[in-house]
């Protein structure tokens, strides 16, 4: 069974992809599991670590 759904225009899912860059970039995440921000610290990520923020 193939599922066939759209969630908007070329445009308008590259608009989400940017959008969801600059939010990334100028508040970032918080990781509580420990294992997966040790990941992500392990490739380089910028990390706070008192709070677990990447």
């Amino acid at each position: 069974m193939k599922l066939n759904y759209s969630i908007g225009t070329d445009k308008e899912v590259q608009c989400i992809h940017e959008t969801s860059l600059k939010i990334l970039s100028e508040v970032g995440v918080s990781f509580r599991c420990e294992a997966a921000f040790d990941i992500f610290r392990k490739h380089g990520a910028r990390t706070e670590a008192s709070d677990g923020k990447l």
